[in-house]
């Protein structure tokens, strides 16, 4: 199945609201609807931001990780 010309480069996320681990730091944080293939192929043009940018603890411990992250 091919996503129409209109979602052309399309990829669904939602946000939600992450603590690092590490040092309790807030973000808001926008992660890929993976499930879906139509959309989810365009998932490469988006790097993975991983890790938290306030103490910069890694993902696993820090548990950070998103399309972005907004403080």
């Amino acid at each position: 199945m091919e996503a129409s010309d209109d979602l052309a480069g399309v990829v669904l996320a939602e946000l939600a609201r992450h603590r690092c681990f590490v040092c309790d730091a807030g973000f808001d944080v926008i992660h890929p609807e993976a499930a879906i293939p139509v959309l989810g192929r365009n998932l490469a043009r988006h790097p993975i931001v991983s890790g938290c940018p306030a103490c910069g603890s890694e993902f696993g411990r820090s548990r950070i990780d998103g399309l972005a992250l907004l403080a």
